[in-house]
Protein backbone atom coordinates (compact mmCIF):
# COMPACT_ATOMS: atom_id res chain seq x y z
CA UNK A 1 0.00 0.00 0.00
CA UNK A 2 1.41 3.25 -1.16
CA UNK A 3 2.03 5.32 1.89
CA UNK A 4 -0.30 8.57 1.38
CA UNK A 5 -2.82 5.73 0.88
CA UNK A 6 -2.23 4.26 4.71
CA UNK A 7 -2.56 7.74 6.10
CA UNK A 8 -6.04 7.86 4.14
CA UNK A 9 -7.00 4.78 5.62
CA UNK A 10 -6.24 5.61 9.24
CA UNK A 11 -8.00 8.17 8.89
CA UNK A 12 -11.13 6.57 7.68
CA UNK A 13 -13.89 5.03 10.11
CA UNK A 14 -13.34 1.53 11.03
CA UNK A 15 -16.89 0.83 9.15
CA UNK A 16 -15.14 0.97 5.87
CA UNK A 17 -13.20 -2.06 6.25
CA UNK A 18 -15.95 -4.20 6.79
CA UNK A 19 -16.17 -5.01 3.09
CA UNK A 20 -15.25 -8.67 2.02
CA UNK A 21 -11.63 -7.47 0.12
CA UNK A 22 -10.90 -5.10 3.29
CA UNK A 23 -10.56 -1.97 1.72
CA UNK A 24 -11.23 0.93 -0.04
CA UNK A 25 -11.60 1.34 -3.66
CA UNK A 26 -9.07 2.52 -5.99
CA UNK A 27 -10.86 5.79 -8.30
CA UNK A 28 -8.90 3.67 -11.38
CA UNK A 29 -11.53 0.91 -9.83
CA UNK A 30 -14.22 2.60 -10.49
CA UNK A 31 -13.38 3.93 -13.97
CA UNK A 32 -12.88 0.54 -15.25
CA UNK A 33 -16.48 -0.04 -14.93
CA UNK A 34 -17.54 3.64 -16.70
CA UNK A 35 -15.25 2.92 -19.81
CA UNK A 36 -17.22 -0.36 -19.86
CA UNK A 37 -20.66 1.18 -19.59
CA UNK A 38 -19.39 3.30 -22.01
CA UNK A 39 -18.23 1.23 -24.40
CA UNK A 40 -19.41 -0.61 -27.56
CA UNK A 41 -19.03 -3.49 -25.41
CA UNK A 42 -21.58 -2.73 -23.57
CA UNK A 43 -24.26 -1.61 -26.08
CA UNK A 44 -26.55 -4.51 -25.27
CA UNK A 45 -26.60 -4.21 -22.09
CA UNK A 46 -30.35 -2.72 -21.05
CA UNK A 47 -31.63 -1.98 -17.31
CA UNK A 48 -28.96 -3.47 -15.38
CA UNK A 49 -27.39 -2.77 -12.28
CA UNK A 50 -23.34 -3.30 -12.47
CA UNK A 51 -22.17 -3.07 -8.46
CA UNK A 52 -18.65 -1.84 -8.63
CA UNK A 53 -18.86 -2.39 -4.25
CA UNK A 54 -15.60 -4.12 -3.65
CA UNK A 55 -18.56 -7.46 -2.59
CA UNK A 56 -21.04 -4.98 -0.22
CA UNK A 57 -23.96 -5.85 -1.38
CA UNK A 58 -23.02 -9.48 -1.96
CA UNK A 59 -22.96 -9.84 1.83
Amino acid sequence: MREDRREEAERLPRSQFRLPINRTADPRELAGAVAFLFSSNASFITGNALYVDGGLTAI
